[in-house]
């Protein structure tokens, strides 16, 4: 035991730490530096400086002591303990200065920065107890053993007396004094009794008597076996039914838990052979187990402060400190161990044995994750990023991947004020597995109905209060100005902005752009001063302004929703106070722009040059059709085809039933059964020809998952539109229950694959109800629609450039369209013009080549992002966003480099979260305990006297 005196062991304990801890305060700073007075600023100079002194001084005593080759002496420990300990509590006294209260949540680059200190600063202390206890106890065999466990139960017992006699006999003014007496007393004595404690089993696990020997098991059982299997009970809820009591230090329910206390118990329990081969198999099986006594150690280790205040208000409190008790016998058995077996074999081979057996359990874990974050990442690449050209079967594993999600959202849900995060692991999961990110609720909830046909995972929608629903655009002012060189038009829309209700409200709409036009810049007056925005990655952009109007404070954001409609939110505005805001529009094309009830008109036909050639992008992959173009294209009536999507989920039809209906529909002759298709669709997808055993393969086609429609729709119109042919889909699905057709989002981002119409039917019976794709599971009801399928069937597209050799078909209308001269465009071989037309017609082609080739999401994503920065014009994976001040542009900084990061599909979590250690939650109780002492000891008077 005296070898974990070797004063290395405070390079690990104190100077690693007391690093990260100083790294993570250093992050912070940069980021809320600027919302700091200068009196906060002192505060954090003081306080570093405080911390950086006593860090490098222990370190310059570790390299004193590694240099004379000396071990650590009691004085240390002495010095440790009466400057960390009054370091944390003047530290905690003053905790609100170093991080105001004013500074929201959202803004700290890591949630209870403050109390990390504790948790970093903690290990040394628990390391200077128990230097203290072997300095101190150098000859166990003269210590007795009842007599240290007799001091460390008195401690409580006098504070229980304390509380239930003396306190409410005791006059006294509450003073400042007072309250600092009252803290020292209760530091003091919780060292005592730890010290004590320790003491306690350091006496027994050294002890050499025949008694002790022979009777070991009387001690060994409960201590180790029993009381670590009652904490995880008592912790998880097996002991009681009181809901809140249930994982306060976290998720321990994992069977593997309950077995691995037993285990480790149960191998200290065994008696010391002197055989060499016994005694090797069981200090590889301890080594093996020690892994999980460290865990352990190292999760109750901050709440040792509150040990003696458990037991007298609970109590079982003393199960706390089963896990101390556990790693002092743990490691007394591994040295003894270890010194037997290096008398018989080399110290190294014992030592690499030790590391291995040690590492089974993390590399266990760590590959499971793995195992985990591939199943996820395949369900995430199928759903959100396919492979549409692919026509062979895939398959996932879906129990690993329901395993997955039910770890995710577990995780997410804490209510009750419980916390149903595992200590360390949860943290080691979301970065091995999640990148740091999140799947939101909607996400989790898609992919249980893909994969089982239903939403197996309760969900939780963030609730941001009551907002006024009566802010509108009050006035608008446009101007628009030509560039005759590059013959596109630049259009600002100044807008303001009034609330006519009586509490603060956002403004909300939402609005379409034509093609060929996309937002340059934003701006939002704030404070008087005219903010411009900021183009980032969209989904930084949208957390970042949820949080900040969870605290009400100036944020405005324009981002794309679907297809060209761009959704446009400021926030907040004052009852009866105007704001204005305001954008910029660049265009190639004069065009009336609807925003809620006002009409304005962008450009002018004066000066706008009737063109009537192509315009193509720098990159020569996409081209922009005027209007004037079009009109002398060639028209074409394309000949439609059923193409039946039959519905193969649990929630399906019967297979007769379908065959039924698919065959009643083409008894009607609407169309012909020629070039009909049929695409048998679940969690996946199969398409062949209306012909030959169809009905055979459809029954026994495999029944399983939900109905991801979305995913059938797309390879249906993607392989129609590589094809180019002269013929188009109707698509009629056919399912009980369109509402149970799972969609991520409508295909308005697809246009470019149906010019004729974006309808689809769904089937019920021989009664055909029509769709819209870019909505699609909201049936049309306008009657003034020519929704029919012979009204489709006579509409006509445009062939460009030639009807014989047709490069693309595009809607007939009198707008200008964008298309694909190739659908596989090179993303990374061209750099973009700020803020040109062109650049913006390459960025809207390289959109469209995404949308048809998905399956290369993780690394176009990235271009994507970086093309709209170079150009600096918002696309699909961008938004503007205007800020208030330095420090939310850095949140935003850093939160897009945690995005950028990571996979395209994962997001950001809907809430700041918190450190998910136990100790943060005990440190906290701390510090509550010793800023409201009088609060508390009169509550406790108060309670008694009732009693």
């Amino acid at each position: 035991m005296r070898a974990l005196l070797n004063p290395r062991w405070l390079i690990l304990i104190n100077t690693l730490p007391l690093f990260v801890l100083f790294w993570l305060y250093l992050g912070m700073y940069q980021v809320i530096h600027t919302r700091l007075d200068e009196m906060h600023i002192q505060y954090w100079v003081i306080f570093g400086g405080v911390l950086a002194a006593l860090g490098i001084g222990t370190l310059g005593y570790a390299i004193f002591c590694i240099a004379r080759k000396q071990s650590l002496s009691k004085w240390f420990a002495i010095a440790a303990l009466i400057t960390y300990i009054p370091f944390l509590y003047i530290y905690f006294q003053y905790a609100s200065d170093i991080i105001p209260w004013s500074i929201p949540d959202w803004m700290l680059t890591v949630q209870d920065l403050p109390l990390y200190t504790g948790t970093f600063i903690m290990p040394t202390l628990a390391y200077a107890v128990f230097v203290m206890v072997v300095a101190l106890t150098r000859e166990a065999q003269k210590h007795k053993a009842w007599l240290n466990l007799l001091i460390t139960a008195g401690i409580p017992l006098l504070w229980y007396l304390f509380f239930t006699i003396v306190q409410p006999m005791w006059s006294y003014s509450y003073s400042r004094t007072y309250e600092h007496v009252m803290a020292v007393l209760t530091i003091s004595s919780t060292v005592i009794f730890l010290f004590f404690f320790a003491r306690t089993i350091y006496i027994l696990t050294q002890k050499q008597s025949e008694f002790l020997k022979r009777y070991s098991l009387l001690w060994k059982i409960p201590i180790l076996v029993v009381c670590p299997l009652l904490g995880l009970m008592l912790n998880n809820g097996d002991l009681a039914q009181d809901r809140y009591l249930q994982f306060i230090f976290g998720d321990f329910m994992a069977t593997s838990f309950y077995v691995l206390a037993v285990i480790t118990g149960g191998l200290l329990c065994i008696p010391n052979v002197n055989r060499f081969f016994p005694r090797l198999v069981l200090f590889i099986l301890r080594s093996f187990t020690f892994t999980f006594t460290l865990y352990f150690f190292l999760v109750f280790l901050p709440y040792l402060p509150l040990s003696v205040f458990a037991i007298i208000a609970v109590g079982v409190g003393f199960l706390m400190l089963s896990p101390v008790a556990l790693f002092l016998v743990h490691t007394k058995a591994l040295v003894t161990d270890f010194k037997f077996l290096v008398q018989r074999v080399n110290k190294r081979i014992v030592a690499v044995l030790f590391l291995i057996s040690l590492m089974v359990i993390p590399i266990a874990i760590i590959s499971d994750y793995r195992a985990e974050k591939t199943a996820l990442h395949q369900a995430l690449d199928f759903v959100y990023a396919p492979d549409l050209s692919n026509t062979e079967p895939t398959t996932i594993d879906t129990t690993a991947l329901h395993g997955v999600l039910n770890y995710i959202a577990k995780n997410k849900v804490q209510r009750w004020g419980n916390n149903n995060n595992t200590p360390y692991l949860t943290p080691l999961y979301n970065w091995l597995v999640l990148d740091n990110m999140m799947l939101s609720d909607r996400k989790i909830n898609t992919l249980s109905c893909i994969y089982t046909g239903s939403a197996d995972f309760e969900v939780w929608d963030n609730w941001r209060g009551n907002i006024s629903n009566e802010v509108y655009i009050d006035t608008t002012l446009t101007t628009s100005h030509y560039n005759a060189a590059e013959q596109y038009w630049t259009s600002t829309i100044d807008l303001t902005l009034l609330n006519e209700g009586n509490q603060q409200g956002e403004y909300e709409t939402t609005f379409s752009l034509p093609e060929g036009s996309w937002i340059s810049n934003y701006y939002l007056v704030i404070e008087g001063e005219k903010v411009p925005g900021i183009l980032a990655e969209k989904k930084a952009a949208t957390w970042i302004y949820d949080q900040i109007t969870s605290y009400r404070r100036d944020p405005g954001i324009l981002h794309y929703l679907e297809g060209n409609e761009v959704a446009f939110k400021v926030f907040p505005c004052e009852p009866k106070v105007a704001r204005t805001t305001g954008l910029e529009i660049i265009h190639k094309e004069p065009f009336h722009l609807q925003l809620d009830s006002f009409q304005v008109f962008l450009g002018d036909t004066v000066h706008q040059p009737t063109t009537s050639e192509p315009m193509w992008a720098s990159n020569k992959g996409v081209a922009y059709l005027p209007a004037a173009l079009k009109a002398t294209l060639p028209k074409v009536q394309r000949t439609p085809y059923y193409h039946f999507v039959v519905d193969c989920s649990v929630n399906g039809y019967p297979a007769d039933s379908s065959i039924w209906q698919i065959e009643s529909l083409l008894q009607q002759n609407l169309l012909t059964s020629e070039n009909a298709r049929v695409t048998f669709a679940n969690s996946y997808s199969h398409t062949q020809p209306l012909t030959g055993e169809w009905k055979n393969e459809l029954k026994n086609y495999p029944i399983q998952g939900g109905f991801f429609l979305e995913k059938a729709l797309r390879e249906i119109y993607f392989h129609h539109y590589q094809s180019n042919e002269s013929t188009f889909p109707i698509v009629v699905v056919i399912t009980p229950a369109m509402w149970e057709a799972i969609f991520n989002k409508g295909l308005a981002d697809f246009q470019i694959t149906f010019p004729e119409s974006d309808i689809y039917y769904h089937a019920n019976g021989k009664q055909l109800t029509p769709y819209h794709l870019s909505k699609p599971q909201l049936p049309i009801n306008d009657s003034l629609q020519q929704n029919t399928i012979q009204a489709i069937t006579k509409l006509e597209v445009l062939a460009w450039p030639s009807v014989n050799e047709p490069k693309a078909y595009v809607t007939n209308n009198h707008e200008g369209s964008i298309v694909l001269a190739s659908s596989d465009l090179d993303f990374e071989t061209i750099a973009l013009e700020k803020k040109t037309w062109q650049s913006g017609l390459a960025l809207q082609g390289y959109w469209l080549s995404h949308q048809l080739h998905p399956e290369q999401t993780d690394k176009e994503w990235l271009c994507l992002v970086k093309h709209s920065f170079e150009a600096q014009l918002m696309s699909p994976v961008t938004s503007f966003i205007s800020l208030e001040d330095e420090a939310q542009r850095q949140v935003l900084t850093n939160k897009q480099q945690q995005v950028l990061a990571g996979k395209s599909s994962l997001d950001i979590e809907e809430e700041s979260t918190r450190m998910t250690e136990p100790g943060l939650i005990v440190l906290a109780l701390i510090a509550l305990f010793l800023i409201y002492y009088k609060r508390i000891i009169t509550f406790i008077q108060r309670k008694w006297q009732q009693l």
